[in-house]
């Protein structure tokens, strides 16, 4: 099989020239696309000093996102060069993070908020993992802290949290992609998380107790449409402890309590002893004893239902009138 042989002989020595020549291709791309790059980046430069030039905004952030694409690719391949080379690259990403930087500090009136957080983001998703990354990072960090604060001032607590939320991952990208773990740069994260976390607890406080208030809010209308029903259907009732109020009068509050027990007797509780009239020397101690029986703190709502707790409120606010009646008798001066 002489063949097969000498193949198996010649595969390396096949391989080992595709190394070569592929090495060799891509040490001639390299430059290429950092230079590339760098003509990117200098039409993005053009645009950016001449904002005369039709569709200025529109095509500087084109060539900024070609450059960093461009550099990014040429990155890949550092491998192939010398380090002189790649400090040249690393110089170069540094140059088009900071023209980025300027261009978008210098348009601050042009720019919104939300509009230099979408160019951000945009134009870091074309760079490679680098430290000039991380700083791009960090300065969109710092902007979507301050769409997160503006809508604090605002009361709008869940779209700042939500940019709360984003801000603190935003810094744990800066922190990783960091080779050069600066102590400013590490105090400048460290100082925003404060400043997030602290918005963030308040955010989440504040959406609590909106949440308390609404289910407050929601069970006090649906006890008072609850109330309504239950006056409704206790109408006949309600007209007839009227009566017996405005027949108190004449007949005494004595003629008020023996009808109240007699026609709605209080209910008893579950193992209590029967509530019968109270009878004694002293009428005040008795319509306090009854204000017992009825008043609504007193009566089980789940056992005894809603109508007959609605109605044991309108008796114990009878029997508090009454009440303040015998005071002001008792207290009078005898003529």
């Amino acid at each position: 099989m002489p063949g097969r042989r000498a193949f198996a002989l010649g595969k390396p020595c096949v391989c080992t020239v595709w190394h070569s020549l592929h090495l060799k291709h891509q040490t001639k791309r390299s430059p290429l696309r950092r230079n590339v790059a760098a003509a990117s980046l200098k039409l993005a430069v053009l645009y950016r000093e001449h904002p005369k030039l039709s569709g200025g905004r529109t095509n500087i952030h084109r060539h900024f996102k070609e450059a960093a694409i461009h550099l990014s690719r040429a990155r890949s391949r550092r491998q192939c060069k010398c380090d002189e080379w790649q400090a040249l690259l690393e110089m170069s990403i540094q140059n088009c993070v900071d023209d980025f930087r300027s261009w978008l500090s210098g348009c601050s009136p042009s720019f919104t908020s939300k509009e230099k957080d979408s160019l951000w983001g945009d134009f870091l998703g074309c760079l490679p993992k680098c430290p000039p990354k991380a700083e791009g990072k960090m300065e969109q960090a710092r902007i979507v802290y301050q769409i997160g604060l503006k809508k604090f001032q605002q009361t709008d607590y869940q779209t700042c949290l939500g940019y709360m939320t984003r801000c603190t991952n935003l810094l744990k990208e800066a922190e990783t992609l960091c080779e050069r773990k600066t102590y400013t740069f590490l105090t400048d994260i460290e100082a925003l998380r404060l400043d997030v976390r602290h918005h963030r607890e308040l955010a989440e406080s504040c959406l609590a107790k909106a949440a308390e208030f609404r289910k407050r809010r929601e069970a006090e209308q649906r006890q008072a449409r609850e109330k309504e029903r239950c006056k409704a259907n206790l109408r006949h009732d309600l007209r007839v402890l009227e009566e017996l109020e405005a027949f108190s009068i004449l007949f005494g509050p004595r003629f008020f309590l023996a009808s109240l027990f007699e026609k709605w007797p209080p209910k008893c509780s579950l193992g209590e002893s029967r509530r019968d009239l109270p009878v004694s020397g002293s009428l005040r101690k008795d319509i306090i004893r009854a204000i017992s029986y009825y008043h609504p703190d007193k009566v089980d709502k789940e056992a005894h239902g809603s109508a007959w707790y609605f109605f044991c409120c309108e008796v114990t606010k009878s029997l508090s009138r009454m009440l303040d009646i015998v005071k002001r008798l008792q207290s009078s001066p005898r003529m």
